[in-house]
């Protein structure tokens, strides 16, 4: 019996069932060879859809199984659900744990990005402002750190106050 000699962790078998009988020809517990299991639902379940998975219930426990229609029968595995959630815990805490520091640094770079970005508007907020309270110190220009929008933006803010401090030297 080849499935006897498989290596299993507690509650995990496999079992090989002849297709039109369902009797147990081959399985990982000796004891079980020759078993009638066509009054079960989930060989019956087999014997319909040929392949797939899926959970049942046995004894109270769930049963996650797998098969498939080979030229031997229907062979197939089966595992206690709690055996493969448990060794999960660990995978899903760590993906968790990751999930979450991913999270906190990409709100941290957002800030970060959001204030490099506002910053440079603030100063031309707080400049027109000025002018709109008429305390303009004309002669005032906005540092250009970036040549994008906000850059441009406060370019031709300064271009605006040159022009100005021009007009009113002429006008003087």
């Amino acid at each position: 019996n080849v499935l006897e000699e498989l290596p299993y962790r507690e509650g995990e078998y496999a079992f090989v069932l002849n297709y039109t009988t369902l009797e147990c020809t081959h399985h990982s517990i000796v004891e079980n060879i020759g078993a009638d299991l066509s009054s079960l639902d989930y060989a019956k379940q087999m014997k319909e859809e040929r392949h797939g998975s899926f959970i049942y219930n046995e004894d109270g426990q769930d049963i996650y199984i797998t098969f498939d229609m080979t030229a031997m029968g229907i062979v197939a595995v089966a595992v206690p659900v709690s055996s493969y959630t448990g060794r999960l815990l660990p995978v899903k805490s760590a993906l968790i744990l990751t999930s979450l520091i991913s999270l906190v640094i990409l709100i941290i770079v957002t800030g970060f990005i959001i204030r490099l970005t506002i910053r440079p508007l603030h100063r031309i907020n707080d400049s027109l402002h000025e002018i709109s309270q008429g305390r303009a110190d004309l002669t005032k220009r906005i540092k250009i750190t970036s040549k994008d929008e906000i850059g441009e933006v406060a370019q031709n803010f300064n271009n605006f106050m040159e022009k100005q401090q021009e007009l009113i030297a002429g006008i003087q």
